[in-house]
């Protein structure tokens, strides 16, 4: 599924590309049932010049409007270098990292925000082009929420982002 926050990450692009993603988001997570997701959205900076994407699995995501879902939420250059990236460097290249528990709290929603603060990222670029985006990402790492409890989280993740100019 694609996705784009009209408020930061649309076209101005009078013919802009079909995008269709094929993704696959597979965690285990500390006190929790499996993360298994193809709910993959994703995001593009309307700016040709800024490489940023935004990438988001959901889990127990079944309809917008659903209050109790988690997410992995990724924001990062599309032109990552492949390597193995410790997240608690200065240098870490995503821009935006963390997972997040939401639930029902009264007649609304509230969330839990955890990030990571220590393991790695290994991230494997298998083709940035103008046409495909590929990325295979795998987790080990430990996050810390808002309500003063840490997760132990691993897995992978599998981005294949098609890009197609329409006529």
């Amino acid at each position: 599924m694609s996705y784009f926050n009209r408020d930061f990450f649309t076209s101005s692009d009078t013919n802009p590309p079909l995008i269709t993603v094929s993704a696959r988001t597979y965690l285990t997570i500390s006190n929790r049932v499996e993360f298994d997701t193809q709910d993959i959205h994703y995001e593009a900076h309307p700016d040709p010049a800024n490489n940023l994407i935004g990438l988001h699995s959901f889990a127990n995501f079944s309809h917008p409007l659903a209050r109790t879902h988690k997410y992995l939420k990724l924001y990062f250059d599309k032109t990552i270098e492949s390597g193995s990236y410790s997240v608690s460097d200065p240098d870490f290249p995503f821009d935006l990292f963390h997972y997040v528990e939401l639930g029902t709290k009264g007649d609304g929603s509230a969330g839990i925000l955890y990030e990571p603060t220590t393991g790695t990222v290994t991230v494997e670029v298998i083709e940035v082009s103008p046409e495909k985006l590929h990325y295979q990402i795998n987790y080990d790492f430990k996050a810390s929420g808002n309500f003063n409890e840490d997760l132990t989280i691993s897995g992978e993740s599998t981005f294949i982002v098609m890009l197609r100019k329409t006529y």
